[in-house]
């Protein structure tokens, strides 16, 4: 295994001799030897050494064939009486925090490419009341910030958001030049007669954005509104567009993604997706699911996928098929095929019919690599992986499916992670037991105990799950644990006085 970020350097107790390195230092122990094991206590969801209480993820179905990888999703809580933290959270399919990344309303946790390396990106409000409105954090796998992107645009934002960044939280699309895509909310006047509107009325001009990460440079920008007709909205103007502070959302950009040189746009409202070129701005080609044959609505994370065959293109996307908690049609995840001079070619459409879910917004649809597909229901906050047959291997939720949106995740993945946390382990003493954990840490196996500010080895301990605890040894008055991924020593805390 590569690590690309090393802890500091470390003390050696006495006797244990480290292997030579080179220019790091990262050290490795024979620790296998002289080391007594401290039983672990009993691992619960209630933690003593981070302020978050632990994610109950409630697991309904699970296999033992279940794809490598990690949870990735963000809770955000619409009510006090939900979740009691919101943020960026990493968990195990067994249930097992990894990371919490903080007390704040994030959206679209997930694992990119930037440099040849990945990097966790995810959306974090700038915004007063709670709006779309925030900052794209990057983190490399020692989870610290490399990027915050906030693009350089100038844009009216809704009434009484004091934002201080405007990226939208929507889409954020690392691209291959090492830019990002972003969807960006614009409030603006235009003639809305052709759908019974005033003629100066109000709407989102929802923008497709590639910035620069260095420099947060609009290097490129597409408007929905110029391009595509309000008539092609399914969402009612009603009584919305009257002035500043209540515009149309008419298109409701959700989804972008860089393809073969040009962006792939989807709309929400439109119930359509959009391949637009780079050059001109104009669409080459777009898809609807009212009129194709698709059959699909209020749709999100529409991407699309290459195939042996050049003119050929797979298109997934999760179908929400509703625009009300009031509504049940249930949500699946589509897979289309795409042909020259065709309608799309249904592949597959993913759902669970022993427990259908309506979700009313948000979701997304991720192809795992030959192995089926894992599936986020959004305002239902619920996660599902489906093998190769459309069989539900994995069903969790986290007790807010009755679409009364007391809590959501905008999107939920399923990636490979690896990281080692700059940050110092963290450990707490309390009375004669201690509890030690490393938010972040994906590969530790063990903790090695020390005594004496870490000069004296008095045991090791097996990690379990995310915070252990363990018995402390007589004759200690301090403690120190260094963190063990495969014999090597990739951290330590500081020292904790006993008693």
């Amino acid at each position: 295994m590569i690590w690309t970020r090393y802890a500091p350097a470390l003390l050696l107790p006495a006797g244990i001799q480290a292997l030579p390195t080179s220019n790091t230092t990262r050290h490795d122990y024979d620790y296998g030897h002289g080391y007594e094991h401290l039983p672990e206590l009993p691992s619960t969801n209630s933690y003593h050494t981070v302020p978050d209480n632990g994610t109950v993820l409630n697991i309904t179905k699970t296999s033992p064939n279940l794809s490598p990888g990690l949870i990735f999703l963000t809770l955000n809580s619409i009510e006090p009486t939900a979740e009691h933290q919101q943020g960026p959270y990493i968990l195990t399919s067994a249930g097992d925090l990894v990371w919490s990344g903080g007390d704040f309303q994030a959206s679209n946790l997930r694992v990119q490419e930037l440099n040849g390396e990945s990097v966790l990106t995810y959306w974090k409000s700038t915004s007063s009341d709670g709006g779309g409105y925030g900052e794209v954090v990057v983190l490399n796998s020692a989870l610290e910030e490399v990027a915050s992107v906030c693009p350089d645009i100038d844009v009216v934002t809704k009434q009484g958001s004091n934002t201080t960044c405007v990226a939208d939280v929507h889409e954020s699309y690392i691209t291959e030049r090492g830019t990002m895509l972003l969807t960006i909310y614009n409030i603006t006047t235009t003639n809305l007669t052709s759908v019974g509107g005033p003629a100066s009325g109000w709407v989102y001009d929802c923008l497709a954005a590639e910035v620069s990460l260095s420099t947060n440079e609009i290097l490129w920008s597409w408007s929905a509104l110029e391009h595509v007709p309000l008539t092609a909205s399914k969402l009612s103007l009603g009584t919305h567009g009257q002035n500043s502070s209540d515009p149309w959302s008419w298109f409701h950009m959700n989804s972008l993604q860089p393809f073969r040189g040009d962006v792939f746009v989807n709309s929400r409202e439109t119930w359509g997706s959009y391949y637009v070129s780079r050059q001109n701005g104009s669409i080459l080609w777009s898809i609807d699911g009212a009129s194709s044959g698709a059959n699909f609505s209020w749709q999100h994370h529409a991407r699309l996928h290459s195939t042996p065959n050049p003119n050929h293109l797979v298109l997934t996307y999760f179908a929400d098929n509703n625009d009300l908690p009031t509504t049940s049609t249930p949500s699946v995840a589509l897979t289309l095929l795409l042909t020259p001079s065709s309608p799309p070619t249904l592949l597959s459409s993913l759902h669970d019919p022993v427990d259908p879910i309506a979700s009313f917004a948000e979701g997304s649809h991720q192809p795992l690599d030959g192995s089926g597909a894992f599936v986020g229901y959004g305002t239902a906050l619920v996660i599902k992986e489906f093998n190769t047959q459309g069989e539900v291997l994995y069903s969790a939720d986290f007790g807010y499916r009755d679409l009364r949106r007391l809590a959501e995740s905008y999107r939920a993945f399923k990636n490979e992670w690896h990281a080692v946390p700059s940050t110092r382990i963290a450990l707490v003493v309390s009375g004669e037991k201690a509890f030690v954990s490393w938010d972040g840490a994906t590969d530790v196996d063990s903790f090695l105990v020390f005594a004496g500010n870490g000069t004296r080895a008095v045991g090791r301990v097996l990690r379990r799950g995310f915070e252990t605890g363990f018995e402390i040894p007589g004759g200690c008055g301090d403690l120190l644990v260094r963190g063990v991924v495969g014999g090597r020593v990739v951290g330590m805390s500081g020292v904790v006085k006993v008693g």
